[in-house]
């Protein structure tokens, strides 16, 4: 827990492709629109991973909460399908190519602005793992995007089904056990016999218990040896009754 709190949390397991890519489509999008309104942009694999000791390369832009890392030619396919045309069909210049990542890197930190203000905010000690997730352009790698859970799992629980209207009191357990009905049966008494006696007795025949009459009759509870309260054995009515 954190000074703002009881923390939301969800398993490893929960971290999934389409659980994911359905909290970020919504800054893809947008982003997608800016800059490939022709192309589309999406979540691939999804991975969860422990939280780094150390974080940030020169392939790296990061944000407050997001940390985007470029992948194999994913530079190259950004431009690429930003300007519409083949860079290896192109000759450039060392400043045509540092003008080129000054302008990639402006794209990607659009992005990694985007879902900062998606994300929700959180200390970096509340990290307890960090969800990857690859980014695709028209089905290409382009970027791997990390996200502390912490920023992500607020956004599963609001995708989650709400309930509908007020939910019933929980009740009790002292209360709800009132109501349960039980079958209950009264012990008199019991007698022991060997197999061989057993096989012998007849219709007729009177078993002697170890309790008389008028000693305490022991309530039970039907499949159980434990006792719930001893009663009077008495007739009312015509019939045989426990007095508790």
């Amino acid at each position: 827990m954190s000074e703002r709190g009881a923390r939301i949390w969800f398993p490893k397991e929960a971290y999934g492709r389409e659980r994911v890519g359905a909290c970020l489509r919504p800054p893809l999008q947008a982003w997608g629109e800016r800059w490939f309104p022709r192309k589309t942009v999406a979540v691939g694999d999804v991975r969860v991973a422990p939280v780094p000791a150390a974080a940030s390369s020169a392939d790296s832009v990061a944000g407050v909460q997001a940390a985007l890392d470029y992948l194999e030619r994913g530079r190259r396919r950004i431009l690429e399908a930003v300007l519409d045309i083949d860079l290896q069909s192109v000759e450039l210049s060392d400043g045509d190519r540092k003008l080129l990542d000054r302008f990639v890197r402006r794209i990607v930190q659009d992005l990694a602005d985007g879902l900062d203000a998606l994300a929700k905010p959180g200390d970096e000690d509340d990290a307890r793992q960090i969800v990857v997730s690859t980014i695709a352009l028209d089905g290409q790698e382009i970027l791997n995007l990390s996200l502390p859970d912490h920023a992500l799992a607020p956004l599963m629980k609001a995708q989650m089904p709400q309930r509908r209207g007020d939910a019933a009191q929980i009740a009790r357990r002292s209360d709800a056990l009132k109501q349960t009905k039980v079958m209950a049966r009264g012990v008199l008494g019991s007698a022991s016999l060997s197999l061989d006696e057993l096989e012998g007795v007849s219709v007729g025949d009177v078993l002697v218990l170890d309790r008389g009459l008028s000693e305490p009759v022991d309530l039970r509870m039907t499949g159980s040896r434990a006792v719930l309260m001893r009663g009077k054995l008495c007739r009312s009515a015509g019939q045989v009754s426990i007095q508790l």
